[in-house]
């Protein structure tokens, strides 16, 4: 996962927000770091509770709810039609990672077909 420090800290929603929040929505972050769909807060494909999360940061659920609730307000996530969370951040990175990652391999799949030709010989032995 890439972490860039400037964009964290000139993201507007979340300097609108408690240092709380924010330490929440990282602990958010590293949960949505392992789910798939990559960037969506979940765990086992479903979408995570405000109890699981508690559980998982050692915080009450009075006070996730409470951080969730202020995290939303700010717009600091997105909600997927099911009611899932998820960073914009990282499924745009995600995205435009899969788009590099392909160009990469079709790159390398032509070097490979160019070096198969250029290594054939130029005439045939007599």
């Amino acid at each position: 996962m890439k972490f860039y420090p400037r964009d964290w800290r000139g993201d507007q929603a979340l300097r609108a927000v408690s240092i709380a929040a924010r330490g929440l929505w990282m602990e958010c972050l590293c949960l949505m770091h392992e789910a798939k769909p990559y960037g969506h807060l979940l765990l086992n494909g479903k979408p995570v509770e405000d109890g699981a999360v508690a559980r998982m940061t050692g915080v009450s659920v009075d006070e996730v709810s409470a951080l969730m609730a202020e995290l939303r307000q700010a717009g600091a996530f997105s909600v997927t039609r099911d009611g899932v969370i998820f960073s914009r951040r990282m499924t745009k990175d995600h995205a435009r990672a899969s788009k590099g990652r392909k160009a990469v391999q079709k790159r390398w799949a032509q070097v490979d077909e160019n070096t198969e030709k250029s290594s054939a010989p130029n005439r045939v032995p007599e």
